[in-house]
Order: structure tokens, then C-alpha cells, then sequence
């Protein structure tokens, strides 16, 4: 019995640095993500993730 799934997943991303002290990073894999970084103190920061994608179908 093999129980072992090997699978590849590339994956591009960019991250831009705004004057802010936030960065902004769209990605895409197989469906778009957005990444939404907020440093507050060099302690303290904020992050926010939006990513689309879909379920396998149920089948019987």
C-alpha cells in the first residue's frame, strides 16, 4: 500500500512597499489571493488575506 501524494503547486507573487508602512502582495497559484500587510510599531502589525477558490464536488 502507498499512501505517499506528491503535488506541484508553483505559485507567483509580488509585493509592493507603500509609503504608508504597508505592503500590498497579489499572488496567483491556480485562482488569484491578495495579501494586505499593515506594520503598526516594530512591535505590532496588522495582516488581512482575501483568496479565492472552490471546493471538489461531493459525489455519492
Amino acid at each position: 500500500m502507498n499512501d505517499t501524494m506528491l503535488t506541484f503547486q508553483p505559485y507567483l507573487q509580488c509585493a509592493w512597499q507603500l509609503q504608508n508602512g504597508s505592503t500590498i502582495t497579489p499572488g496567483l497559484k491556480v485562482l488569484p489571493s491578495l495579501i494586505l500587510h499593515q506594520q503598526i510599531t516594530p512591535q505590532w502589525s496588522a495582516y488581512a488575506q482575501y483568496a479565492q477558490g472552490r471546493f471538489a464536488p461531493i459525489t455519492a
